[in-house]
This record gives structure tokens, C-alpha cells and sequence, in this order.
């Protein structure tokens, strides 16, 4: 508390924590939320999709499309969908048979698009649109697949980019009104540490030079 009548008062200090705590907790929290249920969703997708082991079959709407993620090894990443450019040719190739017993045409692989589940990793092997209805066989060899449907991969993906993405630009502008309130708060600080200075200098020169002379 003041010791002179009329001192101005201490500006920018609320301003200064509000800033401060909005960069350091809550811009980072934002990220983490937005990273949480964007990978949530798309870790609800990977978890549903089917799986089929080698030779294995899964039905098909005549034009239905699915990709195709074969095993390529043991994962200790949880559940989801990641990028990863070491796959190379560890991804074995996948064919696919009809109902009728024709070989259904596999496309290529793009990206390096991994999906992980249950202490496994399933490399991005292509896709296959059936020509029939019925169960399709899908042989990668001894490798099990996972085999969602195209739009369900595609939502997958759009999901955890979305979350990773949207998280990053609410933490980023958070952290920059953040900063932005910090900086303000911190020159208010200091011109009203000046102005308290020069106020309290004046007050103690008035009472000196009101002292009696002798």
C-alpha cells in the first residue's frame, strides 16, 4: 500500500498473468484437446474396420471400393494412422479374388500411410473396387490385413488431420493473444512503475521543501 495520497495505481499486472497463463496453459491445452478428438475419431475408425487373415474374405457391394493395410510388424504405438516413410518394400503385396473366382485388379499404393492396431502395424498395400457382390478373397501372403472401406479410410485420415491441425491453429492463436496481452501488460507495468517513481520523488521533494528553515 501506498504511503502517499493520490499515488497512481499499478496498471497491467492482471493483464500480464492473463497473458502469461494463456501461453503456457492454455494454448498448449488447446492443442492437446484438438489432437485428442481428432485421433479419438480416427482411432474409433481404425478399431472397426475389418481385418482378415490371409486368404480370408470380406463382402462387397458391386463398385464398393476398400484399401488394403497389410501387416508389416509390431507397432508399441497405440491405435491410429500415421505417416511413416521407412515402409519401403516391407509392405507385401496383396491380390484379390471375386465371388466368381476372377482376379480383381489391385492399384498401387500412394503415400507411406501406416495404420496401427492392437501391437501392429498395417502398411498402405492399395485399393480394389469389386465388379460383384459377394465375399472377396484378400491373400498378402502370411501378413493379415486390415481392410476398410475407401470413404472410411479417407474419414480416418481426414479425422486425424483435422484434430492435429485444428488443435495447432486454436493453440497458436491462444499463444499469440497470449503473448500479445503479456506484452502489453508488461509495458503497462513499467510505465505505471515510472509514474509511481516520479510521483513519489515529487511527493518527497514537496515535504523537503516544506521543512523549516533555520
Amino acid at each position: 500500500m501506498s504511503n502517499y495520497a493520490g499515488e497512481p495505481k499499478r496498471r497491467g499486472l492482471a493483464l500480464t498473468i492473463v497473458g502469461a497463463v494463456m501461453m503456457l496453459v492454455l494454448a498448449p491445452a488447446a492443442f492437446v484437446v484438438g489432437t485428442v478428438f481428432g485421433v479419438k475419431g480416427a482411432v474409433d475408425l481404425v478399431q472397426s474396420a475389418p481385418m482378415v487373415t490371409s486368404g480370408g474374405s470380406v463382402p462387397m457391394s458391386a463398385g464398393q471400393t476398400r484399401d488394403i493395410y497389410a501387416y508389416v510388424g509390431a507397432s508399441s504405438s497405440d491405435s491410429g494412422i500415421e505417416t511413416d516413410s521407412t515402409l519401403g518394400d516391407s509392405v507385401p503385396a496383396c491380390k484379390v479374388t471375386s465371388p466368381s473366382g476372377a482376379d480383381v485388379p489391385v492399384s498401387s499404393a500412394t503415400g507411406n500411410t501406416s495404420w496401427t492396431r492392437d501391437g501392429g502395424r498395417y502398411g498402405s498395400a492399395g485399393s480394389f473396387t469389386a465388379q460383384e457382390a459377394g465375399d472377396h478373397a484378400v491373400d498378402c501372403g502370411s501378413a493379415s490385413a486390415i481392410v476398410p472401406d475407401g470413404d472410411q479410410a479417407s474419414e480416418a485420415a481426414t479425422k486425424a488431420a483435422w484434430g492435429i491441425g485444428g488443435g495447432l491453429i486454436g493453440a497458436t492463436i491462444i499463444g499469440i493473444l497470449g503473448l500479445i496481452m503479456l506484452i502489453i501488460g508488461i509495458v503497462k507495468l513499467v510505465n505505471s512503475g515510472k509514474e509511481r517513481s516520479q510521483f513519489r520523488m515529487q511527493q518527497q521533494m514537496g515535504q523537503w521543501n516544506n521543512q523549516p528553515r533555520w
